[in-house]
């Protein structure tokens, strides 16, 4: 039996800007396999807590907004109350404040339970940190990926370049470097 014929979790894990996105979507598409992007769960609370003002370092609030919030994740991508939201969680204020949501233990126990529930499916490209030790750890095959802090910002550069975004590379190194120490 190949591999395109089995249910598998595939976990692809490591640091911000390494790729993982990248390089999930690709081997998902080859195994026609779906992707749950983990970092797209956490920004989309992001987003909806911003869009109602709510206090980003009160976990109470925030699990309270997760409790009440319609939030989909599948094959094409995230949605809060039914709305697509894939444009709105890469902006720059979404990326600035992702790390303190996620940084709370209850929200994140939250949605380990919510990503396991995706994964009983099976034939799954899990990506995002803590994959393959945290969320599954019984997960069938488990990569990290690794690259130096200036690939990574020299990456994230391109990516904002090619949607017009104004950052200069020593302020994206310095965001990935804060992110890393978050």
């Amino acid at each position: 039996m190949s591999i395109f014929q089995q249910d598998l979790i595939v976990t692809i894990d490591g640091p911000a800007g390494v790729g993982k996105s990248t390089v999930s979507r690709f081997v998902a598409a080859e195994l026609g396999y779906a992707v749950l992007d983990s970092g797209s769960l956490y920004r989309a609370i992001t987003y909806a807590a911003l869009q109602r003002s709510v206090d980003l370092s009160d976990e109470t609030s925030l699990l309270d907004l997760i409790e009440g919030l319609d939030l989909q994740l599948d094959e094409n991508g995230v949605s809060v109350g039914g709305q697509s939201v894939g444009r709105e969680i890469r902006s720059r204020e979404v990326t600035a404040n992702v790390s303190q949501v996620s940084s709370h233990p209850c929200l994140r126990s939250a949605l380990i339970a919510l990503q396991r529930h995706v994964g009983k499916r099976k034939r799954l490209v899990a990506e995002g940190r803590d994959m393959g030790t945290v969320i599954f750890p019984e997960a069938d095959y488990k990569f990290f990926l690794q690259a130096s802090l200036e690939e990574r910002a020299r990456r994230r550069h391109g990516e904002l370049a090619a949607h017009q975004a104004t950052s200069t590379y020593d302020r994206i190194l310095r965001d990935v470097r804060d992110r890393d120490q978050k």
